[in-house]
């Protein structure tokens, strides 16, 4: 849930073939992501405040990109549609 400012989100390919997805996400927008979705949240605008609710499976993360260098190597290589 998006508590303050605006948020972008980026969803999918959900299957071969498919295109990765944008949302924009305002105060008071929610955004479910299922199990498993390739996705990333962007604040392009400036500053943003969410609730983030995950499940107990943070061992299942996998970081196909990291703006921080939280990561050393990539699981995967970047897709270029997402450049």
């Amino acid at each position: 849930m998006v508590l303050e400012g605006v948020l972008t989100c980026e969803h999918g390919p959900y299957f071969d073939g498919d295109t990765v997805y944008t949302e924009t996400l305002s105060a008071g927008d929610i955004f479910h992501v299922p199990t498993g979705t390739v996705h990333r949240f962007c604040a392009e605008d400036g500053d943003v405040k969410i609730v983030e609710v995950s499940t107990t499976e943070i061992e299942d993360v996998v970081r196909l990109e990291d703006d921080y260098r939280r990561i050393k190597e990539l699981a995967h290589p970047t897709p270029d549609s997402w450049k």
